[in-house]
C-alpha cells in the first residue's frame, strides 16, 4: 500500500468564472442558510462602499474554491475568502483555500500577493475573551496569517455592524 503509485482519473469541473459586481443588487445569495446570506451581505457591503474603502473592483468568484477578490485603486489584487463563523477548523480551511489560490495565481495577468479572510464571529474556544479581545484574533495571527514558501500575508477582518473591523488593540470581538 505504501509503495503503490496511484494516478486518479481526471475530474471535470465547471470553468472558473469571475462575476464583476457593480451594484449591491447584483449580489446573489448562495444557498438558503445563514452562511450564504452572510457572504452576500459582505459582498454587498464591499461593492456599495468600494470607493470609500479604496477599491476599484470587487469580483466574486465561481468554481475557484475562493469567494472573490478585492482590486485596490493602486492596482493591487487581494484574494478574498468569507467565513460566517471562524474557529480552528475554518481557519485551517481558509488558509488552505487562499494558499491554493495564491500559489496558482502568482504569475499571469493579475498576480495576487495578499489574502484577506472576512468573518462574522469567532466560535468555540476562539471566542474566549482574554486581554479584552477574542483569542481567535491571536490564534489567527500566530498560526494562520501566512504559509510556507514565499511569504504571503493573509489578513483577517471581522464584518459586523455594517463595518469591517481589523485586529483590535482593545475591542471585544
Amino acid at each position: 500500500m505504501l509503495q503503490q503509485t496511484v494516478i486518479p482519473p481526471g475530474v471535470r469541473s465547471p470553468a472558473p468564472v469571475d462575476v464583476q459586481l457593480t451594484t449591491g443588487q447584483a449580489v446573489r445569495v448562495g444557498g438558503l442558510g445563514l452562511t450564504g446570506q452572510f457572504e452576500a451581505n459582505v459582498f454587498r457591503f464591499l461593492v456599495t462602499t468600494r470607493q470609500a474603502l479604496g477599491l476599484r473592483a470587487v469580483p466574486r468568484f465561481e468554481n475557484q474554491l475562493l469567494g472573490g477578490a478585492l482590486v485596490l485603486t493602486n492596482g493591487l489584487y487581494v484574494a478574498l475568502e468569507v467565513k460566517y463563523r471562524l474557529g480552528w477548523d475554518t481557519a485551517c480551511r481558509s488558509n488552505w483555500q487562499l494558499e491554493w489560490f495564491l500559489r496558482r495565481h502568482r504569475r499571469g495577468r493579475h498576480p495576487y500577493h495578499l489574502g484577506l479572510v472576512v468573518f462574522g464571529a469567532f466560535r468555540g474556544d476562539w471566542a474566549i475573551i482574554r486581554n479584552e479581545r477574542a483569542v481567535g484574533w491571536d490564534h489567527w495571527y500566530r498560526g494562520h496569517a501566512g504559509f510556507h514558501g514565499p511569504r504571503i500575508h493573509i489578513g483577517l477582518a471581522q464584518f459586523t455592524e455594517q463595518r469591517l473591523w481589523p485586529y483590535p488593540a482593545r475591542r471585544l470581538g
